[in-house]
């Protein structure tokens, strides 16, 4: 080996190795499962924390982790502000690029840091409304006592105002009312309701077991109704009645359907 050639190798070398220090110090701390009980750890000990628990992302150098915090459901208002604060200032200055944190509080429901509005509108769910486990994740979620799509279709509109004096959040967020059992459905997003389907539902599903119904509106403006039923009597009968019906998709689904495609999808 020439001197030229020991020269140019010895120089690759340095260069490799300044390279994977650079991105070793762009991964900081937030690294990997030590420090994410660590930082876990840190939350545990805040005020109203009940308990903790904190995934980091194990690809290299992603920056991502998502922390659950069980908080006692009967810290009140201001508390809640102060360990939301405390938490999310602690993840603004340290190393983790894309930190994800989720509050949940037993019997109330829980919300994340992923909208500045779900905090206070999670304030105003809490306080009343007849709203139950509400859930503001990847969405806004509530329960309502009723299975009457036209009660659901009203709470819905309360929460979509209730999102907008709380600040407002992305247009194309899922916004949904259930009934407690969760067997009907009301979907819109921040500025769509599925008034047109929730109002052909009863008409549709009358006499008919089903298993969910679901009235959807999506951002494009358009309606539509799913129904589960459970035998292929009751679809051919849904879908008859559907052939009378004008601006709404319907579609009809048998449980079984539904079961083995969340089998294939699982």
């Amino acid at each position: 080996m020439t001197p030229r050639s020991t020269l140019l190798r010895i120089a690759a070398a340095l260069v490799t190795a300044a390279i994977f220090v650079g991105l070793a110090g762009c991964q900081g701390s937030g690294s990997g499962a030590a420090d994410a009980a660590a930082t876990a750890e840190w939350v545990q000990q805040q005020p109203g924390v009940l308990g903790a628990t904190a995934t980091a992302d194990p690809s290299p150098f992603s920056g991502e982790i998502a922390v659950d915090v069980t908080v006692d459901p009967s810290l009140d208002d201001d508390a809640l502000r102060q360990l939301v604060r405390a938490v999310s200032d602690h993840y603004a200055d340290s190393e983790w690029t894309y930190p994800t944190v989720v509050f949940a509080l037993d019997g109330e429901g829980r919300f994340s840091d992923r909208e500045e509005a779900f905090l206070p509108l999670f304030l105003r769910l809490r306080s009343g409304g007849g709203f139950s486990a509400v859930d503001l994740v990847d969405g806004v979620s509530a329960e309502v006592a009723s299975s009457d799509p036209a009660d659901l279709l009203e709470a819905l509109a309360r929460l979509q105002e209730l999102a907008r004096e709380s600040g407002g959040v992305q247009s194309n967020l899922s916004f949904s009312v259930h009934a407690p059992d969760e067997t009907v459905w009301v979907t819109g997003t921040y500025t769509e309701a599925p008034g047109d389907a929730a109002a052909v539902a009863p008409t549709l599903v009358a006499g008919v077991p089903t298993v969910r119904v679901q009235a959807l509106a999506i951002e494009t403006g358009a309606q539509v109704l799913s129904i589960v039923v459970l035998d292929e009597s009751a679809r051919s009968l849904v879908e008859e009645r559907a052939t009378s019906i004008d601006g709404v998709e319907v579609r009809v689904w048998l449980a079984d359907e539904l079961e083995e495609f969340d089998a294939d999808a699982g």
